[in-house]
């Protein structure tokens, strides 16, 4: 067994789901072809629904993914959230920020 997969074993799944979340689906994926165990433990319901928000909130003008020319958005626009590229806040912190965003959308929807 090649050691950095030993290490990889060696860490809790409570561990191991909080790295998953912080990966792009992309990686992820590598990181779930590694062992039966560690696909078992990441390929979780929760990282899909939030990489789901993503996948279909980012088309929304409202949630200031996209240009968009109202002149009172509520958020800033956060270059790169399309396609989850130059994300200075990491993958982690950006999903958090569109699901708040989502959030905050349907509430103040009547």
């Amino acid at each position: 067994m090649q050691p950095h997969l030993a290490s990889l074993l060696s860490l809790s799944p409570e561990l191991l789901t909080t790295i998953s979340h912080h990966l792009k689906p992309r990686h992820l994926y590598k990181l779930m072809q590694t062992s039966k165990r560690i696909h078992s433990i990441v390929d979780s319901e929760e990282y899909w629904s939030r990489a789901a928000v993503h996948a279909v909130f980012r088309h929304f003008p409202a949630t200031e993914i996209m240009d968009c020319d109202d002149k009172s958005r509520i958020y800033p626009k956060l270059t790169g959230l399309y396609d989850l590229v130059n994300l200075d806040l990491g993958y982690y912190e950006t999903i958090n920020q569109i699901i708040g965003r989502v959030r905050h959308m349907m509430v103040m929807d009547p």
